[in-house]
């Protein structure tokens, strides 16, 4: 088995493509998602690829798609896809067994002046293939949840949802049928697609300012990749979605297929509706299409917010890696967890003082 460098994506495209094709992996470390990112946020961010390979003879049997961004003069190995990725993966072929690949990995992170790898959200497995990413060194950083499709919709629906959850959703939507006509409706081609994407990103926005936090899209890079998805003719393609009342969006998803697991990624409503749940009712119709569909899985991905607890029949831990190569990398990393732990805090403080 050897460990190699690869600084180009284009390079590796024919056993990338067989791989993730054959093998496994999440959609965020395909062929497709990591070149559209790289040719939108990772252009404007001046993301510099380390595509690690494994390989056995001349034929790489994984592909761990790593790149380097420079933060504060930083040099910082993680994974391509950034907070797009909800995953920190490979692409890993049939005949791939091994696995804690960060000492090789490290090795080669010191030869390029790497000050710092950093690297979370690592599932223990991809599918039911080794993590190359994952070794006993990784510390628990998270959980991801989803849903195991299994039987009918019917009997998961009736034996999983609180009867509470399931009566509110009745009512919900004996409501919303007395004021127009409710539709639940998937983009069919790269025009819908676009529309619904513009909408998912405006209602997002309005969240955002709702709730007062971080708007990604005021980087119009964000929204670019997701359009730039839209267009993809390589390997996964995004499922777009709505709930329509009449000709008014109540909520758009925006999520992926692949491997028979949907992501669930991209979840808005519009604020004027909120107390409807349209954001739960589009839930229930993608997670009925998806029972009718076969697939396997319905992945939420990582984080714990409550609606995600009631429906998920699956835990999956997250595990992250840390290691400084120098001390600039080691002085970074003090300050990044101190900021974690008290940045909240002390931004609130000078927000008092500067409104006084």
């Amino acid at each position: 088995m050897h460990v190699r460098l690869c600084r180009e994506i284009a390079p590796l495209e024919e056993v990338w493509l067989k791989l993730q094709s054959e093998g496994a992996c999440h959609v965020f470390q395909t062929f497709g998602w990591i070149t559209d990112w790289m040719e939108t946020v990772g252009r404007a961010q001046d993301i510099q690829p380390f595509i690690v390979t494994v390989n056995l003879g001349e034929s790489p049997c994984a592909i761990i798609p790593l790149c380097v961004r420079r933060v504060f003069g930083v040099r910082i190995l993680t994974m391509m896809g950034g907070f797009h990725a909800d995953y920190a993966g490979a692409v890993v072929g049939k005949d791939f067994c091994a696995g804690g690949l960060w000492d090789e990995i490290a090795i080669l992170a010191r030869k390029e002046d790497v000050d710092l790898i950093w690297v979370r959200n690592i599932p223990e497995k991809i599918e039911d293939m080794p993590n190359p990413l994952f070794a006993e060194s990784c510390l628990l950083n998270d959980a991801a949840h989803a849903v195991s499709i299994d039987g009918s919709w019917l009997d998961f629906y009736d034996s999983r949802v609180k009867p509470r959850i399931r009566a509110d959703s009745r009512r919900q939507l004996k409501r919303l049928s007395q004021i127009g006509e409710l539709k639940f409706m998937i983009a069919q081609d790269g025009n819908e697609r676009n529309f619904l994407t513009e909408v998912m990103i405006e209602q997002k926005r309005a969240r955002y300012r709702a709730m007062e936090v971080k708007d990604q899209f005021v980087d119009s890079v964000n929204r670019e990749f997701y359009l730039r998805r839209n267009k993809a003719t390589i390997g996964p393609r995004p499922h777009v979605s709505a709930l329509k009342l009449d000709d008014r969006i109540l909520a758009v998803h925006w999520g992926e297929i692949h491997h028979g697991r949907y992501y669930y990624l991209m979840p808005s409503h519009h604020p004027e509706w909120e107390k409807y749940s349209p954001g739960r009712l589009l839930l229930e119709n993608l997670l009925q299409w998806c029972f009718a569909e076969g697939l396997k899985i319905f992945d939420f991905t990582g984080g714990g917010e409550a609606y995600k607890l009631e429906w998920a029949s699956v835990e999956v831990q997250l595990f992250k890696y840390e290691l400084s190569l120098t001390l600039k990398g080691k002085l970074f990393m003090m300050a990044s967890d101190y900021y974690r732990k008290h940045g909240r805090r002390i931004l609130s403080s000078l927000g008092k003082i500067w409104k006084r």
